[in-house]
């Protein structure tokens, strides 16, 4: 007789009695009552009753196919043998052992828990590559940086992700005549900068430069009457014109903030800026329909920093929105879509909160409404804020969680790395389908990228 669990059954009392073929319930006890404890005598009418089930037991077991070893003689002479006699009878059934429980070794949860997980890989093993930025351009991703070069001059470098394969990272050295690169900025899928070009034999030139794979680099030519190129933030183009913003190096608390217009990317001209409570500096840009929305803040007297957002359709006139913002921790770039232009400003560091969003559809009017996500916590701060070919994607400082939003109204927050293993994203980039987060290493852990597919993010709640 084989004695295991019975089935679906979770009282460990209960076990099955494998007799034959025939499966019958027994319980523990009642085995145990069989063989070790003595019994009062049972009552005549009991006896008749048991005296008759033994015979129907004699005659069904008569007529069976496979008919069972019968017990020695000896073992027949005493009522406890025979009954352990029939117990140890040989079934015709495979004999099983029962399996008492033991200890197991605790199995490691799975690193992606969810179908969407992005994945982790090192950033170019073994190349020394220092990240400056990263960028989408079409359906591509730049990063734009530099390594050691000969004579311990830095040459920079990009790495490129080409869509038909999103996990090779492809190094495309930059022309070794350009040794400086600032106002790094995406027009029409390709990437511009303000490139300082050295000539052989004369003097170095600042430039107007593009790529859009990184193998080709085209220029407009040295251009003239910009005041220190060498500080852009950022460019950007109306219909008719190139506009660059950059900042004056007026030290800590200052502010000297300048847009420049140039309709051939040569010759520019200062723009003259609206009235400002104080000295601004001019930090980012973005393109709403045919308008150039800039986003800068206007320093009084330093912590007192007040947030604004200038728009123009030619990059000469502009005029000032009623976007207002004072807060130290100040809003994310600014991301826009064809018809929507968003930002989302960080609580105080001192006063946890929800982050803000304030949307725009003319760049001239803005609204705003609390980011309602369940974050807003200390250093759960909204960062990389950036458009996607169907909406808006922003990471969650150092928990693992991305914000996503169709339409700037309705967001969902996702977490998109393992909790164990979350990261703060130094940079955040898209390019088609593909989402590539960067981190930059230190001495124990290398640099490494994050790569996911937005499309595989889950549906919006």
């Amino acid at each position: 007789m084989d004695n295991r669990r019975a089935p679906g059954s979770s009282d460990p009392s209960r076990y099955v009695s494998e007799v034959g073929t025939d499966t019958v319930p027994v319980s523990l006890v009642e085995i145990q009552s069989v063989v070790g404890r003595k019994r009062r005598p049972m009552p005549v009418f009991l006896v008749s009753l048991a005296a008759v089930a033994i015979v129907a037991f004699a005659l069904g077991a008569s007529f069976a196919a496979s008919p069972s070893p019968s017990p020695t003689a000896a073992a027949l002479s005493s009522p406890i043998a025979t009954a352990s006699a029939r117990l140890a009878t040989a079934s015709p059934r495979p004999r099983y052992t029962m399996q008492l429980p033991t200890a197991v070794p605790i199995t490691p949860t799975p690193t992606n828990p969810f179908a969407w997980t992005w994945n982790r890989t090192e950033f170019l093993p073994g190349e020394p590559f220092v990240v400056t930025g990263m960028w989408g351009a079409g359906q591509r991703i730049v990063a734009l940086g530099w390594r050691p070069g000969e004579s311990d001059r830095s040459v920079w470098t990009s790495a490129i992700l080409e869509p038909e394969d999103p996990e090779s990272w492809q190094l495309r050295p930059v022309p070794q005549a350009i040794s400086e690169l600032h106002g790094v900025s995406v027009i029409d899928d390709r990437l511009w900068a303000l490139a300082q070009v050295e000539g052989v034999g004369a003097d170095p030139t600042w430039q107007l430069v593009s790529t859009q794979d990184g193998l080709q680099w085209s220029s407009s030519g040295p251009i003239r009457s910009m005041r220190h190129p060498e500080l852009a933030t950022f460019i950007a183009r109306t219909k008719s014109a190139w506009v660059v913003g950059t900042n004056g190096d007026t030290g800590i608390g200052g502010a000297d903030g300048h847009l420049w217009r140039s309709t051939d990317g040569i010759a520019w001209r200062e723009a003259a800026l609206p009235p400002l409570p104080g000295p601004a500096d001019v930090v980012g840009a973005a393109t709403l329909g045919d308008k150039v929305l800039v986003l800068g803040r206007s320093i009084v007297q330093f912590p007192d920093v007040t947030w604004f957002v200038l728009l123009s359709s030619d990059g000469a006139t502009w005029r000032r929105s009623d976007f207002t913002l004072s807060e130290d921790d100040g809003p994310t770039s600014l991301a826009c879509l064809e018809e929507l232009c968003l930002t989302i400003a960080n609580p105080y560091a001192d006063a946890p909160g929800p982050p803000e969003v304030l949307t725009s559809y003319d760049g001239l009017h803005w609204t705003s409404a609390a980011l309602d996500l369940g974050i807003g916590g200390e250093g759960d701060a909204i960062s990389h804020l950036i458009r996607t070919d169907v909406g808006f994607i922003g990471s969650v400082a150092g928990t693992g969680q991305v914000i996503r939003s169709f339409d700037g109204k309705d967001w969902d927050l996702i977490p998109v790395m393992p909790p164990d293993r979350a990261e703060y994203l130094n940079e955040l980039a898209t390019g088609g389908n593909t989402v590539v987060g960067y981190v930059e290493g230190d001495s124990d852990v290398p640099s490494g990228v994050w790569t996911g597919v937005l499309a595989a993010l889950p549906p919006s709640r």
